[in-house]
């Protein structure tokens, strides 16, 4: 009988240690739950942190202050406008300037003029890499020197390819 009596005691034992595995199963798949969702935040503020700044194909063009040039060599800022602006020192019309690269010839600046399109979005229109030389932009802006398709300088000036678009 006490050989019995020991065995609904073994049983017993094994529940408790059954029900104690079960818990510390729990408690650790808890933390590795809480753990991983640490983890998948940080890295999602790390990311959004480095994409903060919106491509300036994305901001509307009076959201971004920009340098203008006049014929007479006067630069000012100003936010953008697919307009013209005045100088304020000769009241002479200004073009915006931008900043491209050249895979051969390195950083280009350059004079943008924008046209608004059917939809009232302001597109890149004409560059000009030399003072009073104008060229339409089709595609791609190419260097004047090799036409090569020039990219634009990611720091600095804003710089806009044809298929940029950005709303007024």
């Amino acid at each position: 009988m006490d050989h019995l009596k020991n065995l609904g005691h073994i049983k017993r034992g094994e529940r408790s240690l059954a029900r104690q595995r079960s818990r510390l199963t729990a408690i650790y798949s808890f933390v590795g739950a809480v753990i991983v969702c640490v983890v998948l935040l940080a890295s999602w503020r790390i990311v959004r942190s480095q994409s903060t700044v919106v491509p300036a194909g994305q901001r509307r063009l009076s959201e971004v202050t920009l340098t203008w040039r006049c014929p007479q060599g006067h630069e000012f800022e100003d936010i953008g406008s697919a307009a013209r602006l005045k100088c304020p020192h000769c009241e002479k019309l200004s073009d915006m300037t931008a900043d491209y690269v050249c895979p051969q010839h390195g950083d280009i600046p350059a004079s943008i003029r924008m046209r608004r399109d059917e939809s009232g979005r302001a597109r890149l229109d004409r560059v000009s890499f030399r003072p009073g030389v104008w060229r339409p932009v089709r595609n791609v802006v190419s260097c004047p020197d090799c036409g090569s398709a020039l990219r634009p300088k990611q720091e600095g000036r804003l710089a806009l390819q044809e298929s940029d678009a950005v709303t007024p």
